[in-house]
């Protein structure tokens, strides 16, 4: 279709050999994620990712990284056989929870943080999509021709840049852009703010206390996080 990109990223559910074979047919790399029981070549047998996985974390050290604010992970990446798939890099990666994940590339020259930093960007595209779904009406419309679907795909598209412009303008941007600027966080802060807007008018409330309501509607869950955190 014309579109400009260097690699594709995918979960587990669309990695398999014609789509592989598909991509290297255009030229370009692929980073995907992979089951624990997908097969490589070890030691004369095909084995499972998670029991390669379990004797590679006792033979070699594994290198730290620091994803988000938060989350550690070991990593390490190996060259492996995978069946069905061929020769590819293997990036083995282990949680603080003692959880393994498995990230396979044709890419054999990247090392752990180029894998991680290739694949990291998926969970963005996950979330833009299910957002695009829920917020902007694309899984319920079910118009017919094509000429209809454009025109609904356009009005979608001209509500998210009132939206963008109404976040931009907004005296809490850079808090909503610590957040996270997907379609759900703006529609969030643009409702709390005329809901903040009219509880002023309307009732003559200071401003602390509105602010205490918008915290509400914008995190509901707030006062039970120390709860369960100590739960």
């Amino acid at each position: 279709m014309g579109l400009n990109f260097s690699y594709v990223t995918m979960d587990c559910w669309y990695f398999c050999k014609d789509m592989t074979a598909h991509i290297e047919g255009l030229g370009k790399s692929w980073i995907a994620e992979a089951k624990s029981n997908r097969l490589v070549w070890y030691n004369g047998k095909w084995r499972s990712l998670l029991y390669f996985a379990n004797e590679m974390i006792g033979k070699y050290n594994f290198k730290v990284a620091n994803i988000g604010d938060e989350s550690k992970y070991y990593m390490k990446v190996f060259t492996v056989k995978m069946k069905e798939i061929g020769t590819v890099r293997l990036l083995v990666s282990l949680n603080k929870h003692g959880n393994f994940k498995f990230y396979v590339s044709n890419r054999l020259d990247w090392k752990e943080l180029s894998m991680m930093k290739h694949y990291y960007p998926r969970w963005d595209i996950e979330v833009w999509h299910r957002e695009g779904k829920g917020n902007y009406g694309i899984e319920d419309c079910l118009l017919r021709s094509r000429r209809r679907v454009e025109m609904y795909s356009t009005l979608s598209s001209l509500a998210a840049n009132f939206l963008e412009i109404s976040s931009m303008l907004s005296p809490v941007y850079a808090s909503l852009i610590k957040q996270g600027c997907t379609p759900e966080m703006k529609h969030r802060w643009v409702a709390a703010e005329l809901v903040g807007k009219l509880i002023m008018y309307v009732g003559g409330i200071c401003n602390t206390e509105v602010r205490k309501i918008m915290g509400g509607l914008l995190c509901p869950y707030k006062s039970t996080m120390g709860k369960r955190e100590a739960s």
